[in-house]
């Protein structure tokens, strides 16, 4: 039980003075850690709109676009339909965003207070190859760790390479070779914080990006893509 400063309140009537005394049923320890919740809420809601952008669908076609001239054109894109605010797995990446908010203002901002230029953002949009028959289930409950390969969530930077995992016949070579009435193919795309520790290493001269924890990822589309 912590007291604060006690106040005087002045009878009208009589005009006699007591003294009041307020008492916080919180003890110090409970203070800190009732200002340090609402500082993390406070964080959160500025990173939720830093997400909320990152989460436009012009951004979609735009990385699309930007595979590195491989010929491949976004025929359809669809928003997760099981995220919103308040769903586990936007507040799980907010909650993981906003421990890191230190992290990310030492990365963006520099002493002087000037923007930084980064090769890589720390927050980056990553396209994820699966077969159909798992598409929903990870767009609505994230990675599964029980079901990871070689223990890690694998991504790519291009949706190019993506490909190759939708199925095991109908990679990105034969989409491109063959593209008949199966050439059209989905793939999920993510946003990851690349930190640590959630975030491991890249491969593949950067093309792929290796995660380890899932509350470091966020699905957020699921596109439809082939070869022109």
């Amino acid at each position: 039980m912590v007291e604060l400063p006690s106040m005087t309140k002045t009878d009208t009537v009589t005009g006699r003075t007591s003294e009041i005394r307020i008492a916080c049923p919180l003890d110090a320890a409970g203070i800190a850690a009732a200002i340090a919740k609402a500082e993390h809420a406070q964080k959160k809601l500025v990173l939720h709109d830093l997400v909320e952008s990152l989460r436009a669908p012009e951004h979609i076609e735009d990385l699309v676009k930007g595979d590195g001239g491989n010929g491949l054109e976004l025929v359809g894109q669809r928003p997760n339909p099981y995220l919103d605010r308040e769903s586990d797995q936007y507040q799980r990446f907010l909650d993981t965003l906003a421990q890191h908010m230190h992290d990310l203002k030492e990365m963006l901002v520099n002493e002087s207070g000037q923007k930084r230029r980064r090769a890589e953002p720390p927050i980056e949009h990553v396209f994820h190859g699966t077969r159909p028959e798992n598409l929903d289930s990870i767009v609505r409950d994230g990675m599964d760790p029980r079901l990871r390969r070689a223990k890690r969530d694998y991504f790519a930077t291009k949706p190019a390479y993506s490909l190759d995992f939708t199925n095991p016949y109908l990679g990105s070579y034969f989409a491109r070779h063959f593209p008949g009435p199966d050439g059209p193919q989905k793939l999920l795309v993510f946003l990851v914080l690349t930190l640590p520790v959630g975030f491991l290493r890249k491969e593949g001269n950067d093309a792929v990006v290796v995660m380890d924890k899932v509350e470091y990822e966020l699905p957020i589309f699921e596109v439809t893509v082939r070869y022109k």
